[in-house]
């Protein structure tokens, strides 16, 4: 009986390139791939408004992984299958963190399979969340909602938490959300920009264990998986074998089984050729 392979890349930095888009060869490659048997999905940081947009072209059956393993999510008939909410002792506890050291944050709540995101009017926001907020408003009619104060949110579940800034500025806002009980906190530098990314969510909840998940629910005997950054790491961890591209952080290329090209060369689509024979 014929092993079923499952691979799953990541998007930015790997299977993106450097200007944020899949290539027209990698989307040709990988659709043709597809249409002969490939098992394709992503693991992303991304949120499904922006995810959507991006793989808009790319004709993936599997369920994917969004928030950087916080919700699983079906593409083609855009429901969410899997979400990983806050409690809400947790919930409130750092929504008391961001307000009471008024740092400004992107708050996320699904309501109605919609992913909403929540912040401050862009007077208070920094100069990076702006630019992210703009720059998804545009490109992918992500909603966003201004709220005053961050209380206001103690009524809806929460998911995730974004913050971007200086490093400095948000290590302190980490020690102080790292003191909440079983709640997560990732802080690396963005593949884009110099600027810094903190991301926060309920512990024990990563992209190791989103697709640990996918693959038992796709009956995948094998998986493989395409990465570049940290927040990859959890899921080198489940698979059976990992690529990492030339571009990667090196603490990922220290552990990857095999180094392959960069991502503005279409490494992942050129490696599956390779590799789906």
């Amino acid at each position: 009986m014929k092993m079923k392979k499952l691979y799953v890349s990541d998007l930015d930095g790997t299977l993106l390139n450097t200007s944020g888009v899949v290539s027209e060869f990698s989307r040709n490659t990988i659709n043709d791939l597809i249409a002969k048997g490939l098992n394709f999905s992503i693991a992303t940081a991304r949120t499904a408004a922006t995810a959507n947009g991006i793989l808009a072209g790319l004709d993936i059956k599997e369920p994917v992984i969004l928030m950087n393993g916080m919700a699983i999510y079906d593409l083609k008939n855009k429901r969410y299958i899997k979400q990983h909410n806050f409690t809400c002792a947790q919930r409130d506890a750092i929504l008391d963190i961001i307000e009471t050291k008024k740092v400004p944050a992107f708050v996320y709540t699904i309501q109605n399979e919609e992913l909403i995101c929540y912040t401050y009017e862009d007077e208070k926001l920094t100069p990076e969340m702006k630019y992210f907020k703009d720059e998804r408003v545009v490109k992918f009619n992500k909603r966003f909602e201004v709220i005053e104060n961050y209380n206001y949110l103690k009524k809806f579940e929460v998911i995730y938490f974004t913050l971007l800034g200086k490093f400095d500025d948000l290590s302190d806002v980490k020690l102080a959300i790292d003191e909440v009980e079983n709640v997560d906190t990732l802080l690396y530098l963005d593949v884009y920009t110099d600027d810094w990314i903190l991301e926060v969510h309920i512990a024990g909840v990563d992209k190791g264990t989103a697709t640990k998940e996918l693959r038992e629910s796709t009956g995948a005997d094998e998986m493989l998986v395409f990465v570049d950054n940290t927040n990859d790491i959890p899921m080198m961890n489940e698979a059976d074998y990992s690529y990492a591209v030339e571009n990667s952080k090196e603490n990922v290329k220290l552990i990857a089984d095999e180094i392959i090209g960069n991502n503005d060369e279409d490494a992942v689509a050129k490696k599956l050729l390779k590799l789906i024979k």
